[in-house]
């Protein structure tokens, strides 16, 4: 998916990525369904600590707009920022 440098994609990857979610696009466009039906979250609860994930899921993000700029976005964060899940006692 991502070549040897954070945030740079693999021009195979970027172009498979694209046919994909087109043909989903196409698909949503037809029921009537691309404009309220096309949430997309890319990571589960990310720990933007590590600039290579952020670089990374930026990519991903930028990819899918560049496919079709209605297709939405929604994004979570890890709660307490440190992605350290402390256990009860």
């Amino acid at each position: 998916m991502f070549g040897s440098e954070a945030g740079k994609l693999n021009p195979q990857f970027a172009t498979m990525f694209k046919a994909l979610f087109s043909a989903v696009m196409r698909y949503l466009d037809s029921r009537g369904w691309a404009d309220d039906g096309s949430w997309v979250q890319v990571i589960d609860e990310p720990l933007w600590q590590h600039n290579e994930t952020l670089a990374n899921t930026l990519a991903i993000m930028k990819l899918y707009k560049e496919v079709d700029p209605r297709i939405k976005l929604f994004q979570t964060r890890w709660p307490g920022g440190s992605g350290e899940v402390s256990s009860a006692e």
